[in-house]
């Protein structure tokens, strides 16, 4: 399944944001993810550093780089919007 992105940007700091979806890797229901050096970082083993950086970086959105939706989970991605707009998924 290809990559499905929501909302991306940059913060003042450069850092890269936003929400993807892609099934097959294990990073679905559009995840949100921040990147360190370039590389993506997703929720893992130190929830607690995660948080405190996803929340600076949602809340420093400077460019934005793909428009798409803040929404997480199923309803979320391009499968849930019609699933969830006929009520098939609960």
């Amino acid at each position: 399944m290809p990559l499905e992105l929501g909302a991306v940007w940059s913060t003042r700091r450069g850092q890269i944001c936003g929400l993807v979806n892609r099934w097959d890797s294990g990073v679905d229901n559009m995840t949100p993810f921040y990147t360190l050096n370039l590389h993506p970082v997703f929720r893992k083993e130190d929830e607690h550093r995660y948080m405190r950086v996803w929340e600076k970086c949602r809340f420093d959105q400077w460019v934005a780089l793909h428009e798409g939706s803040y929404d997480t989970g199923m309803c979320a991605t391009r499968l849930g919007l019609r699933l969830c707009a006929h009520d098939e998924f609960p």
